[in-house]
C-alpha cells in the first residue's frame, strides 16, 4: 500500500498526529484497529484522495482553498438549478428548461477489476486521469442534486453491442422520486 505521512496535514496543532505519523505502539487499541482497517481496506487511490482532501481542508489552507471553493460551488449549483423547470428562477423561457438530465457518469470506460496487462503485470492507473474522470459527477454532487448512475448499452455503427457505459441521471433538488421513475423506465 501507500505510505501515509500525515505531517502537516492535521487541523489540530496540539495533537500527536501533527508531529507526523504515529507508530502503532503509541496508539490505543481502537486507533490501531482503525489504522489497520484503513491500511488494508483503502487502496492507493482512496488513500491519495483522503490525504489530498485532508491537505486542502487543513486550517492553514482554509482561506486559500475552502472559501474560493464555496463560491464556485454556489455558482455551479445556481447554474444547474436554473436549467430545471422546477426552478423558481424565471430567467429563461420554460420551453428551454428540462425535468431531468442524462449525462455520462465518467469520461472513459471503467478500469477493469484486477487489471493485468499482456505481460502479466498490473496495469498502472494514472492518478490524474482518475481525478479527471470524476468531472461529470462532481458538479452534481457539489450542487446537492439527486442522481443515479444507470448502465446503458452502447453499440457500434454496425449495430453490434460493444460496451456498457454508466450514464448519470439527475434532476432539481427534491426530485428524487422523478429521478428514480426515469431511471426505472430506462431499464
Amino acid at each position: 500500500g501507500m505510505d501515509l505521512d500525515l505531517e502537516g496535514h492535521s487541523n489540530h496543532a496540539d495533537t500527536p498526529a501533527s508531529s507526523g505519523f504515529r507508530p502503532l505502539v503509541d496508539m490505543t487499541a481502537l486507533e490501531q484497529q482503525i489504522s489497520a482497517t484503513r491500511a488494508y481496506g483503502f487502496g492507493e487511490e482512496v488513500q491519495r484522495r483522503v490525504l489530498g482532501g485532508t491537505s486542502v481542508l487543513s486550517s492553514d489552507r482554509f482561506h486559500t482553498h475552502y472559501e474560493a471553493a464555496a463560491v464556485v460551488r454556489a455558482n455551479i449549483s445556481r447554474s444547474l438549478e436554473n436549467v430545471f423547470r422546477s426552478s423558481s428562477n424565471d430567467e429563461h423561457d420554460e420551453g428551454e428548461k428540462v425535468d431531468v438530465m442524462l449525462v455520462p457518469t465518467a469520461l472513459s470506460f471503467p478500469c477493469r477489476l484486477n487489471p493485468i496487462g499482456g505481460d502479466g503485470e498490473m496495469d498502472d492507473i494514472d492518478p490524474t486521469a482518475a481525478f479527471a474522470n470524476d468531472v461529470m459527477t462532481i458538479p452534481i454532487s457539489l450542487g446537492g442534486f439527486p442522481s443515479v448512475s444507470v448502465p446503458v448499452y452502447c453499440s457500434a455503427a454496425d449495430g453490434v453491442e460493444c460496451e456498457i457505459v454508466g450514464m448519470q441521471l439527475f434532476a432539481s433538488r427534491g426530485s428524487e422520486d422523478q429521478v428514480l421513475r426515469v431511471a426505472n423506465a430506462l431499464k
